[in-house]
């Protein structure tokens, strides 16, 4: 496998995990109820927000480990 395969399939890998993280967000039914609905969700948008960062961190240390690589075994 090439490297820059390997490294498209790894930001592809990330990219998914990032867009189910999202959906599992909590949604209001309606825009009247935001203010109130802001508070009742702060914990989970706390934890999405960590899950994101590390995600996000890993993604990119990753990433430069790619582009460090020079050889990668057939």
């Amino acid at each position: 496998m090439h490297k820059e395969k390997l490294g498209a399939l790894i930001d592809g890998i990330y990219a998914i995990a990032l867009t189910i993280l999202v959906l599992d967000l909590p949604k209001p039914e309606t825009a009247e109820n935001l203010i109130d609905f802001i508070p009742k969700i702060q914990y989970s948008f706390i934890d999405y927000s960590l899950s994101f960062f590390l995600l996000f961190a890993f993604g990119t240390t990753s990433g430069a480990l790619m582009n460090s690589l020079n050889i990668l075994a057939d």
